[in-house]
């Protein structure tokens, strides 16, 4: 008997051959509607419960102040996130504002000693037309 070495990869042909079978059957199959299924009556509910509201509370179900409390600072949280976000927007606005103000201040300041100059100026060229006019006075 004479004992042939198959290679590799002629030895995982069939097993591969056979998985990719299997599987592409298996795959079919999740398509195929089977026709001898039983057919089974509709559904109803098992448990049948009737609910009743007590008009009395024991202590033990009644609330505390202090969960009440609680539950009004878990409610209230968003309202204190729209309150500063307000109060944030109110802050920028005012800063915006005083930088509006110390602009124009700023900018009627540098009128005033544009002004003040412009004065100084003029009050120069009197002082010198009259020393002029003084000594034009004095040749004569």
């Amino acid at each position: 008997m004479q004992q042939t070495e198959r290679s590799q990869s002629e030895s995982y042909f069939w097993p591969v051959v056979w998985a990719v079978g299997l599987h592409v059957l298996m795959f079919a199959m999740l398509f195929v509607s089977f026709a001898f299924t039983p057919e089974l009556p509709p559904s109803r509910p098992v448990v049948q419960a009737t609910l009743y509201q007590l008009q009395s509370q024991s202590q033990a179900t009644t609330q505390t102040t202090q969960k009440v409390a609680g539950e009004a600072q878990k409610t209230s949280a968003p309202q204190f996130e729209t309150e500063r976000l307000e109060q944030k927007r109110a802050e920028e606005q005012k800063q915006a504002q005083a930088e509006a103000q110390r602009q124009v201040a700023a900018k009627k300041a540098e009128e005033q000693k544009q002004a003040e100059e412009a004065r100084k100026a003029e009050q120069a060229k009197a002082e010198a037309a009259k020393k002029a006019e003084a000594e034009k006075a004095a040749e004569q």
